[in-house]
């Protein structure tokens, strides 16, 4: 966990020079946050604009390194385990999470011999597909899904799964990053705003992404303050990650 505070003392650090007090107070730094945690996780996951033709991964992507996968840990959710259960109606549907932000993997239990009380269990990977694929595989003979080769495709506010006789669905995914907050007081005698923890909301990311995390909120105060150098030096945190 990166403490916001850490990373506000930081940025006025190599800001401030010889000045006296703030480069951004504590409102435009909350502003920021929200910006630079979106981003970073983004930039972890994966972003478009790095995709090249013939090449659609990025440089950095998500679980290409164990480095990215601890990065992104936290935000892992496996339905009935770390929550509820995903259940799957008569008509293949199945809600999509409100923290909801990107698919990780979805398998179910199929029970096979289910005769004489010996049952087996095999663990099916669903298959996710585009709508455009699903219709493809709906009307392919040799294709089509079964219980041994289910799929499922996203529409706007639910899963499609098909065959549309699964029930309990073992659905991972990566949840929303909660939004850090630099809560704080102001001093009456000096105007000056002082931190507290109480109501103060850290980066959930991990200690070591502490360098990663400052370069991009010191690219955003240097654009704010038109400070090619600060920009420069931002640029060299996030090449370098020092």
């Amino acid at each position: 966990m990166v403490g916001v505070n850490k990373i506000y003392d930081f940025c006025n650090f190599v800001t401030n020079k010889e000045q006296a007090g703030n480069t951004i107070n504590a409102l435009e730094f909350n502003t920021l946050l929200y910006a630079v945690n979106l981003n970073f996780f983004c930039q972890r996951y994966g972003l478009p604009q790095q995709y090249t033709p013939g090449q659609p991964l990025p440089k950095i992507s998500y679980e290409i390194t164990q480095k990215i996968t601890d990065d992104l840990s936290k935000f892992k959710v496996r339905m009935g385990i770390d929550c509820e259960a995903m259940i799957v109606d008569v008509n293949g549907h199945a809600n999509i999470p409100s923290d909801y932000l990107h698919f990780s993997s979805a398998r179910y239990n199929q029970i096979t011999n289910n005769s004489c009380g010996n049952s087996k269990v095999k663990v099916r990977t669903i298959e996710h597909l585009t709508d455009a694929q699903l219709g493809d595989r709906l009307t392919d003979s040799i294709k089509m899904p079964t219980t041994k080769h289910p799929v499922f495709t996203t529409f706007k506010n639910y899963f499609q799964f098909y065959p549309k006789t699964l029930r309990y669905v073992e659905f991972t995914y990566l949840r929303l990053p909660i939004t850090p907050i630099y809560n704080y007081t102001t001093d009456e005698t000096t105007d000056l705003e002082v931190f507290t923890e109480t109501g103060s909301v850290h980066f959930e990311y991990p200690e070591d992404c502490f360098s990663d995390l400052v370069g991009l909120c010191l690219s955003y105060i240097g654009v704010n303050l038109r400070a090619v150098d600060i920009v420069q030096y931002a640029e060299m945190l996030k090449e370098k990650g020092i």
